[in-house]
């Protein structure tokens, strides 16, 4: 095809173009009239409440991390468990914040699901987790995003005293175990000595120490 008729196949096409603009004009103007009356009514804030971000970035530096997981891996697990949740739903009386009925089926799931939508938990590519708390009221999401963090430092110390208890526990069944094994061979030497009239061992070496003691005197 030569640069002609390039020229004209592209005139044909903005000729259909206008007449199709031309025919549904009044459709066009009409939908974007409204899209544009919807989009403003939409965004007002007594239909949808601007919502503001409070973030924080945190490194898992006195983190111990457990198994084979990363210390990032670790806290990223924490902070998604349901405990800290929980505790959050709690303390800042989120159903009621959020306007979720207790009453209808499956509150819970619609928190949890609210709460995935409002407070974003990443991974940054230092080996870091960012925090970021959506919410209307902006001194809510601070506090809410101040408070994830306390309740992980919650989480990590109940879980370390956890573990600590944990291999103390190991250590007492143990240090029982070799305590009762020693007992046992005690009581067999002991009754080894009495049938077969072998003399205590300490106390033998003692009575020799004083007859040489004297012996020498």
């Amino acid at each position: 095809m030569d640069t002609s008729q390039q020229i004209d196949s592209t005139r044909l096409d903005l000729v259909a173009l206008i007449k199709i603009f031309r025919k549904w004009k009044k459709h066009l103007l009409i939908t974007g009239i409204v899209a544009i009356v919807l989009g403003f009514v939409i965004t007002m804030p007594f239909i949808m409440p601007p919502q503001f971000e409070s973030t924080v970035i945190l490194y898992p530096s006195n983190l111990i991390p457990y198994s084979t997981e990363s210390p990032t891996e670790t806290m990223l697990q924490l902070l998604e468990s349901d405990d800290i949740k929980d505790r959050l739903i709690n303390t800042f009386d989120l159903y009621n914040h959020y306007r979720i009925d207790t009453t209808a089926k499956f509150p819970r799931t619609k928190m949890y699901n609210l709460l995935n939508d409002q407070i974003f938990i990443t991974r940054t590519a230092f080996e870091s987790v960012e925090i970021s708390v959506l919410d209307e009221d902006p001194k809510v999401a601070a506090h809410m995003c101040d408070t994830i963090v306390s309740y992980l430092d919650w989480k990590a110390r109940s879980l370390q005293r956890l573990k600590t208890k944990e291999v103390l526990t190991i250590f007492e069944n143990q240090t029982k175990s070799k305590k009762l094994e020693i007992d046992s061979l005690e009581l067999r030497l002991m009754d080894i000595r009495a049938n077969y009239g072998i003399l205590d061992f300490k106390t033998q070496s003692k009575e020799i120490s004083k007859l040489c003691i004297k012996v020498e005197l």
